[in-house]
């Protein structure tokens, strides 16, 4: 794993997810995965994506950007998918009973970390 500067791995977060939620917002990806446009966004976000994967998280919100990451890899509705992409924790615990077990440990791991007496960033 490679160490980047936390500011980096929060850029990359906040790029996949400009260019996840443009994909959502114009359905993108649902038809032809071989499409020119949609294959330049899957490459982009894959980019991201490694940054956050291969980068060792020195801090919480670092650890917290991993999490959401995997939160957005199990969820199944566009709309709950925007909230994740602006890390909308409040959105999840009003909607928690309607996710399966899975999301909802992703779900509690992400507001642990939020916990005030664990900590604050």
């Amino acid at each position: 794993m490679k160490e980047l500067n936390q500011s980096d791995i929060i850029a990359a977060f906040e790029n996949f997810s400009n260019l996840r939620a443009r994909m959502i917002e114009e359905e993108w990806g649902n038809q032809d995965p071989n499409a020119t446009d949609d294959l330049t966004y899957f490459n982009l976000m894959d980019a991201e994506i490694s940054k956050i994967t291969n980068t060792l998280s020195r801090n919480v919100e670092g650890i917290e950007i991993k999490i959401w990451l995997m939160l957005i890899f199990n969820l199944e509705s566009g709309d709950d998918e925007m909230h994740a992409l602006k890390r909308n924790i409040d959105h999840f615990g009003i909607h928690y009973e309607k996710f399966d077990a899975d999301v909802r440990l992703i779900i509690s791991a992400i507001q642990s970390l939020r916990d005030e007496q664990f900590c604050r960033y």
